[in-house]
């Protein structure tokens, strides 16, 4: 990491005097994280952060984000931790991946214990696998729209995909590190884990802009799991443990 890039990092403690908060975790959540960066990829930089108890005891809502300027090579928010217990009851796939990112740049250990061992026991996995199916199939529709397609968006339809796999076998939020799902599901010595490693390759030297021809063999790959998917998790309800959230979020102002 380049000094300048420290530097935006270290005006998160500059941040926290400002807004008057706790930052308990600061993470990458973008390319970077999920192992397939571009030479000039931003970096997507994401926190959770908590008020002091009496900021929560209002009968008004206040903003719960907390937004810096974004330029070319930085791009930095973060959500309240009251905002963050609220979309982990709705088994919101970003926030799950912020909680497991692999590239961490700050860390409270001890007040982010109560969200992160809440996770896994208020998994909807119906609800994550719709957040990834969702997303895989947009970002198909997007690359079917013309002859060429940038390569991050293969990338980005792939990744999502391979994520509902492991949602399908083990029931639990999958790896963030899109290595691990591709070496699980098209591992190296595979054909298509072959052209998977190509795809890498060419991204890992490739501006984030680039375009390539399509990948009629990826697409097909793509369409037909895609279709396999389609309707195997049926319709849910999402039952909301608010009494185990709460003791929680309890513990984290403590």
């Amino acid at each position: 990491m380049n000094e300048r890039i420290q530097a935006e990092l270290d005006r998160l403690d500059r941040l926290e005097r400002e807004k008057d908060i706790k930052i308990l975790l600061a993470v990458e959540s973008g390319s970077r994280a999920w192992g397939f960066p571009s030479p000039d990829s931003d970096y997507d930089v994401r926190f959770l952060y908590v008020h002091t108890t009496d900021w929560y005891l209002s009968v008004s809502e206040r903003r719960d984000v907390v937004e810096m300027p974004i330029d070319d090579v930085l791009d930095i928010s973060g959500w309240d931790i009251r905002k963050a217990f609220r979309l982990l009851l709705k088994s919101n796939g970003t926030l799950y991946e912020w909680l497991s990112s692999p590239l961490v740049y700050r860390v409270n250990e001890r007040s982010i214990a109560p969200i992160k061992t809440l996770a896994p026991k208020v998994l909807c996995v119906e609800a994550m696998f719709y957040h990834y199916y969702a997303m895989s199939k947009g970002k198909m529709h997007e690359a079917s729209n013309s002859d060429n397609a940038k390569l991050k968006t293969y990338l980005y339809a792939l990744r999502p995909l391979l994520c509902c796999r492991w949602l399908l076998d083990d029931r639990e939020a999958p790896p963030m590190e899109f290595n691990i799902l591709k070496e699980r599901y098209l591992p190296s010595g595979s054909k298509m884990g072959y052209l998977v490693d190509k795809l890498l390759e060419e991204k890992a030297v490739s501006v984030e802009a680039e375009r390539r021809d399509r990948m009629p063999m990826l697409d097909l790959y793509l369409q037909a799991e895609l279709a396999k998917l389609d309707g195997v998790m049926g319709k849910y309800n999402l039952e909301p443990n608010l009494e185990l959230a709460d003791s929680a979020f309890r513990k984290t102002l403590e």
